[in-house]
């Protein structure tokens, strides 16, 4: 699988006290190896944990949730992976790595090795070193056996399953429900700590900066996310500001080495296609707000690229063309519904939007006066305030940007209905 970190064999941790035994696979199927070497067949019910998540990692393939068609950005996670793996030293865990489609910042690892970084996180972090930080996180919460323990409990209480409905959007299958919600809702306290303490020793162990990885929490925002039942990577137990301020004490102990590479440029280089990504992602599932933020934050970063002037555009102009949608985001981050109120005061923001929109498209056109998309935007804007001459003007230079046109039909029938 092009996803695996390959010339190691696959191991993960077990339950078990102290140095916990370890989980091969081997031709003949998974086998413990207890820390004296002696090998046993695997506990049933760790087994069938592992089954679980096989089926899992299928079924989120199968639905189109692991990003597989960026080879760049996957080559650039492996590289990362298989550097803090490395720092585990001889007992180290080679897992599976991979990208998951979702806007939501977020982290989680399955019982049998597998380490998914959401979208969202991957372009809202700031270097190298803090996706270092993340990965040794998760890779802790394997070796130590938290990923099966937390299975486990949760197996025991299976009406959490249902969770895993709301965080992917539509029904899945009860043993894949089941891993995903336990693997997405935090750990105890205890564990937190104890994976936080882990990934930052691999973090310097691998040759990282910490000073800079820890910086990781100052991108938190805890409190414009989503409400609800979605869970991530920040709102482990226990709280950010107690994190952060036990890393910054075991820097200030002297006992990592708080120098290290940061790798800020090629994180920034790497992640750029699946920052536009994300945006577009939020924008598809109606989070306008939350999609205007992260294009402002990554103009901020990255400068005015041309696509981020567009998504920031496209996100006033949806909410301009649904103040409805916008006010039911804002009450949702406030665990709370769209009352009249709130609605109007979104509806009174209509023209302030529109001309934000208008703005950022003709910036993304200053950056680049060949970007076709911006006279899409600027097309489907005009159309909205029922300017269908100008709407007709931009729309047909879209069509003839020489861009990849995949929404063609559709803007040829918009054509046709503003030239009626």
């Amino acid at each position: 699988m092009a996803w695996e970190i390959a010339g190691v064999a696959f191991l993960v941790a077990a339950l078990g006290a102290g140095c916990a035994p370890r989980v091969a696979v081997t031709s003949s199927g998974r086998t413990i190896t207890s820390t004296a070497g002696a090998a046993t067949t695997l506990d049933g019910d760790v087994a069938e944990l592992v089954r679980e998540s096989d089926e899992t990692d299928r079924e989120f393939r199968s639905r189109g949730l692991v990003v597989e068609d960026d080879p760049g950005l996957q080559a650039y996670l492996d590289s990362v992976a298989s550097r803090v793996a490395a720092a585990e030293g001889p007992s180290a865990i080679a897992c599976r790595f991979a990208v998951f489609r979702d806007a939501v910042q977020n982290a989680f690892a399955l019982p049998n090795g597998s380490i998914y970084v959401s979208m969202g996180l991957l372009s809202s972090l700031e270097s190298e070193a803090q996706l270092a930080y993340v990965l040794g996180h998760e890779l802790a919460h394997i070796v130590r056996g938290h990923s099966i323990e937390q299975l486990r409990h949760f197996k025991s209480a299976t009406v959490k399953a249902k969770l895993a409905d709301v965080l992917l959007g539509f029904p899945l299958a009860p043993a894949i429900a089941l891993v995903h919600a336990a693997s997405v809702n935090g750990f105890s306290r205890e564990k937190e700590s104890e994976a936080d303490a882990e990934g930052l020793r691999l973090v310097a162990t691998a040759g990282y900066s910490a000073a800079d990885a820890i910086r990781i929490f100052d991108l938190h925002d805890a409190a414009e996310e989503l409400g609800g039942s979605e869970a991530y990577f920040f709102s482990d137990h226990p709280a950010a500001l107690d994190r952060v301020e036990q890393a910054k004490q075991t820097l200030a102990s002297g006992i990592l080495s708080s120098d290290g590479f940061s790798g800020r440029e090629r994180h920034r280089t790497a992640t750029g296609p699946i920052a536009r990504r994300t945006i577009d992602l939020c924008l598809q599932r109606q989070l306008y707000t939350k999609g205007l933020r992260e294009a402002e934050r990554q103009l901020a970063w990255r400068g005015e690229d041309p696509w981020l002037l567009y998504y920031a555009a496209e996100a006033h102009r949806l909410i301009a063309a649904d103040p409805e949608g916008a006010a039911r985001e804002a009450a949702a981050r406030r665990r709370a519904r769209a009352d009249a109120a709130l609605i109007e005061s979104w509806r009174a923001r209509v023209g302030v939007e529109r001309a934000a929109a208008k703005e950022a498209y003709e910036k993304a056109l200053a950056a680049n006066p060949a970007f076709g998309s911006a006279h899409r935007g600027l097309g489907l804007l005009a159309r909205d305030v029922a300017d269908y001459a100008t709407a007709r003007t931009e729309l047909r230079t879209y069509l003839r940007s020489g861009e990849s046109i995949p929404d063609r039909r559709a803007i040829e029938r918009i054509l046709e209905e503003v030239s009626s």
